[in-house]
């Protein structure tokens, strides 16, 4: 759902800048073909551009420990069950909006159908035996061709045919029925953006020039050819996937095209502008790979309000301070301090919190999850980026409304007016299963616990993929207590 939507507003951006080059560079001149050649392949590439991705070096900042998740508030007040009220909101915009988006195309779909249905009735009523000449009654329109058939109405005058079945069958010599289809479908998916209207109506100008470009070509003079125009300026009844003759919205256009001096050959230059801007683009939006990095389990500095700096073995947690009745032996190479000059100075400025009794549980829990972490199946170093990023079960706002529901505020920390923002790093290994849990910045040991702990309940990723190989990704999330 988020996918689609993120392509969606991709393809978007990418149709508004080709359409502001087109629109400020292009729209005046008398090349046609190239503006109309112009106008389809800049329509594909804004469709194509948000699937190719490319490689660069990610200049190293926070992301170095991972796909950074939204933070998750978890308060202690009688309101707690209200604490996910944001994310439920985030969660029911984001699929109300894509509900709107699928019924929007579903509409527009319809109508794409009714109309090529109508044609198709139309021919099947009307035509002969190998001739492309369809005479109808009833339509608001002179005339109008599509899919490979010219439509005259009846009430024509003979002398009249003759010049518009010329014009009709130019758009037939030139295909516009493909291009007036492709931006239909097009549109089913862009319906919202009114970018795409523009594209169809300038595309549809596009036709009508080159088609009076070639009448004009063949012999007729432009003051006869205006006047016939003219004349059936006021029966333009299209049918919306028709290239109608005398569409009332472009008279003034075409007869201004008539007229107008070719344009220069060297103003095709003007068309490489639209290659810096386009790679301007692709990189601000587009999807990137950076390099690995090596495993940094061996020396993460994490914070904590009573140790500013420590070096910790594979750390989970940081203890702050045990009660004497709670007898726990630790390892002693388990953790190690390492207090420089610089961070001397930081330690004295410390304030003591109040005093915090472990128990043994939280002490249990947290070695535990560090025996299960430490014991888990030996993998290739972590991905920061992929190219298939794991996928939690119903996506990344259902991933956090489950870490808010199932995180609880330690009861400890609430009699002791403890609270902060728990930074917590895990892999999503290979296989979709949460391992290497550690805490990249605590508070205190029961709230470094709660996190680790809520961590460590995750069901099971669709893993991350990097060239199509099911890879392990790292994963950040922060996690905030508040009273």
């Amino acid at each position: 759902m988020n996918l689609l939507l993120i392509y969606t507003v991709k393809v978007a951006v990418y149709l508004l800048v080709f359409y502001l080059i087109y629109f400020l560079l292009l729209i005046n001149d008398t090349s046609f073909s190239r503006n109309r050649a112009y106008i389809i392949v800049s329509l594909l590439f804004a469709f194509l551009l948000p699937f190719i991705r490319f490689q660069t070096a990610k200049p190293m900042d926070v992301q170095l420990f991972g796909k950074i998740l939204s933070d998750v508030f978890v308060t202690a007040t009688p309101l707690a069950d209200n604490n996910h009220l944001a994310i439920h909101d985030r969660i029911n915009i984001v699929k109300t909006i894509f509900y709107i988006y699928i019924t929007g195309i579903t509409l527009f779909t319809i109508k794409f159908l009714f109309d090529l249905s109508n044609l198709m009735i139309l021919i099947l009523r009307n035509k002969d035996k190998g001739n492309r000449i369809i005479r109808f009654k009833g339509l608001q329109s002179s005339c109008f061709s599509a899919m490979g058939y010219i439509f005259l109405n009846s009430d024509l005058k003979y002398e009249e045919e003759t010049e518009i079945i010329k014009h009709e069958q130019n758009h037939l010599n030139r295909n516009h029925f493909i291009d007036i289809i492709l931006v239909q479908i097009a549109k089913a998916f862009q319906w919202f953006n009114p970018v795409i209207y523009f594209y169809n109506s300038s595309l549809r100008a596009l036709h009508e020039y080159q088609a009076d470009k070639e009448c004009l070509n063949s012999g007729i003079t432009i003051v006869n050819y205006q006047r016939l125009l003219l004349s059936h300026v006021f029966k333009s009844g299209e049918i919306n996937l028709s290239n109608c003759f005398s569409n009332p919205s472009l008279i003034r256009k075409r007869i201004t095209m008539m007229t107008k001096a070719p344009t220069s050959a060297l103003s095709n230059i003007k068309l490489l502008t639209a290659i810096p801007v386009t790679g301007f683009v692709f990189i601000t939006i587009s999807t990137y790979e950076v390099p690995t990095f090596p495993k940094q389990e061996e020396s993460l500095i994490i914070d904590s309000p009573t140790l500013p700096i420590q070096t910790i073995n594979k750390p989970i947690a940081v203890i702050h301070s045990i009660s004497e009745t709670d007898k726990v032996s630790l390892p002693e190479k388990s953790i190690t301090t390492t207090v420089s000059k610089k961070s001397s100075s930081v330690l004295n400025s410390v304030q003591p919190i109040k005093s915090v009794k472990i128990s043994l549980k939280d002490i249990n829990t947290i070695t535990k999850v560090n025996e299960e972490n430490t014991s888990s199946e030996s993998e290739e170093n972590p991905f920061v980026v992929v190219e298939e990023m794991p996928m939690f079960p119903g996506g990344e706002l259902e991933l956090l409304k489950y870490i808010g529901e199932n995180t609880k505020y330690p009861e400890i920390a609430k009699m002791n007016g403890i609270q902060g923002r728990v930074i917590a790093r895990f892999c999503v290994s290979s296989t979709g299963k949460i391992t290497q849990i550690s805490v990249l910045k605590g508070v205190t040991p029961e709230l470094d616990a709660e996190a680790v702990r809520v961590i460590s309940t995750l069901p099971t990723f669709e893993p991350g993929k990097q060239g199509g190989k099911a890879v392990p990704v790292w994963y950040m999330v922060p996690i905030t207590f508040s009273l």
